[in-house]
């Protein structure tokens, strides 16, 4: 028994679709809600530079820079769904899936804590207005198109592997079976 793999079943593969896109959701969840902490905090203080350096530096990178962080979840759910196709067709462990998915989940959640740190941290002062960068109006757009795109990339995978399931465990009879069996 070392060393050999267990067969994945469909519930391994079903569980772990469900999980990636689960996995998906919450960081995307996180990436938004931390832009939205930024821009009320923005808003509030009414300038970057009254910010402490290391908020500056979380606001540089969530808020300025967030389309990278929509776009490498996106990625990264990708990844974790080839990866559940290949264990689905027996080529690897369908446990590549569940920590690739559970890395993102934890990647996601210390994103989170530094977000609520440096959130946390700042005091706003008032009476400066600041206008937004072209980064920072692209982060505040990326959220919505990247999720449509997750969501669809999720169903095309689930109907995809729904399709080959189906063809493994009925296979489609052709107008040439109906003839030999009738003659």
């Amino acid at each position: 028994m070392l060393g050999r793999l267990r067969r994945t079943t469909r519930n391994d593969v079903a569980l772990s679709l469900a999980f990636t896109g689960l996995v998906f959701l919450t960081w995307s969840f996180i990436a938004f809600t931390a832009k939205n902490l930024f821009n009320r905090l923005v808003i509030e203080a009414q300038v970057t530079k009254a910010l402490d350096p290391f908020t500056l530096s979380v606001k540089r990178f969530f808020v300025d820079y967030g389309f990278v962080i929509d776009l490498t979840g996106l990625a990264w759910m990708l990844a974790s769904l080839t990866l559940v196709l290949l264990a689905s067709r027996q080529r690897i462990s369908i446990s590549w899936s569940w920590l690739s998915s559970g890395l993102q989940v934890l990647v996601a959640s210390v994103g989170s804590i530094v977000v609520h740190t440096a959130t946390a941290a700042t005091v706003p002062h008032k009476n400066v207005v600041v206008d937004a960068s072209i980064t920072e109006k692209i982060g505040s757009i990326s959220w919505p198109v990247v999720l449509g795109i997750a969501v669809m990339a999720w169903l095309f995978f689930l109907i995809r592997m729904t399709k080959d399931r189906g063809k493994f465990v009925r296979p489609r009879q052709t107008l040439n079976d109906s003839f030999r069996s009738n003659q």
